[in-house]
């Protein structure tokens, strides 16, 4: 078996996968599961048994479901591994959570928040944007799209990820800080080579100025309506959404009359306060996250597609506005009469929730919208979301 070798993050090679302990197992998640000509080869030639797990679709052949759950799981595990071993898995099964990205002679390792165990790990695991390189034997990623870039190598990608993983975690930046320097980093990296950007990223981030504010009127409502439309998927439970409801605050406007989304005063004094404060972590680990996830800023494909645009400024601007989602979603779970952020289980339970709602499926139209008033208005209307 070939070997390959790998550019991967601490926090998806200290991974193991749960199993039947999972809170939440990726069997029962009701996603589509495709089977694709390589486990179909050796179901057909080696253990036709297997044979009427799977189904037929429009888009080719899949697992089959009941109820929202793959027909293999028995017992918290899966029946198809433990007959025929890991090799004979579909692609999707023996990589999840685990994400792969290929840039010219380079490929990445990383995971997604979609996994509980994922998102413990990026959140309280030791030192999980840590990068190293292995080689290892792997017959699960050769159907990963390969993206052809001039002049590109190890050395290139590595220096432009240190950089921004560095600039996420800063303690000297807040969260709206890091997203407005995300935001203004692209502009200028996207009149370069890629082959370049190691080079020019810091002097690029050197000069960042703030804008100045949009002539446009904004307040917390365009990312509370992103939100609410996120959260209307499958994965998200009925006490999460009550939670949000809760929180939020309908303003009217006589002159000229229209109606706002806000958020309570109760909510926005912790927002304001030490509570907000112990959220920024949390956030920063998330934007970390979900670069290496993306493997921004090399604009590449994702589950849901090329799900978070198609140029840099769209990339950007579609990080800033999930970031600032979760900011009112872990906001809504704080105690309002304890003036206590969430305990570490609600953390990671409403973060791969949240997750599994905007990473496996298409961008909603609101978010869309957002994305592109952000992306054609530039870092000042930006700033205005930020700071509501």
């Amino acid at each position: 078996m070939a070997t390959t070798t790998l550019q991967a993050f601490n926090y998806i090679q200290t991974f193991s996968c749960l199993a039947e302990r999972c809170e939440a197992n990726c069997c029962e998640a009701d996603w589509r599961i495709e089977v694709g000509s390589r486990p179909m080869a050796v179901y057909r030639d080696v253990f036709p048994e297997l044979l009427p797990l799977i189904a037929s679709d429009a888009g080719g052949n899949v697992m089959k479901q009941v109820d929202g759950q793959c027909v293999a799981l028995t017992a918290g595990r899966c029946s198809i591994h433990a007959q025929a071993g890991e090799s004979a898995l579909p692609d999707t099964c023996a990589n999840y959570p685990r994400m792969y990205r290929r840039l010219n002679a380079v490929t990445v390792r990383s995971a997604t928040m979609s996994c509980p165990e994922i998102s413990r790990l990026v959140l309280f695991g030791d030192k999980p944007f840590l990068r190293e390189q292995i080689t290892e034997e792997n017959v699960f990623i050769s159907g990963v799209n390969q993206q052809h870039l001039d002049d590109f190598d190890a050395d290139n990608w590595g220096g432009v990820i240190d950089f921004l993983m560095n600039l996420t975690q800063s303690d000297d930046l807040s969260v709206p800080q890091v997203l407005l320097r995300l935001y203004d980093l692209v502009q200028g990296l996207a009149t370069i080579p890629e082959a370049k950007w190691a080079d020019h990223i810091a002097p690029l981030a050197a000069a960042y100025s703030p804008a100045e504010a949009s002539v446009e009127s904004v307040n917390a409502g365009p990312v509370l309506i992103v939100l609410m439309t996120i959260l209307k998927s499958s994965q998200i439970t009925e006490e999460i959404r009550e939670r949000v409801v809760e929180m939020i605050a309908v303003e009217s406007e006589e002159l000229p009359p229209r109606t706002r989304l806000g958020i309570k005063p109760a909510w926005r004094a912790m927002a304001s306060g030490a509570v907000g404060m112990a959220l920024e972590p949390i956030l920063k680990k998330y934007i970390a996250a979900e670069i290496t996830r993306t493997g921004f800023p090399f604009i590449s494909t994702t589950s849901a597609g090329r799900d978070y645009g198609k140029t840099l400024s769209e990339w950007a601007s579609t990080l800033a506005i999930r970031t600032l989602a979760l900011r009112y979603l872990l906001l809504a779970h704080c105690d309002t009469d304890l003036q206590h952020p969430p305990e570490p289980e609600l953390l990671v339970a409403v973060m791969y929730r949240f997750c599994r709602a905007a990473n496996h499926s298409p961008a909603t139209a609101p978010e869309i919208d957002l994305r592109l008033r952000v992306s054609g208005n530039g870092s000042g209307l930006l700033q205005e979301i930020a700071a509501a």
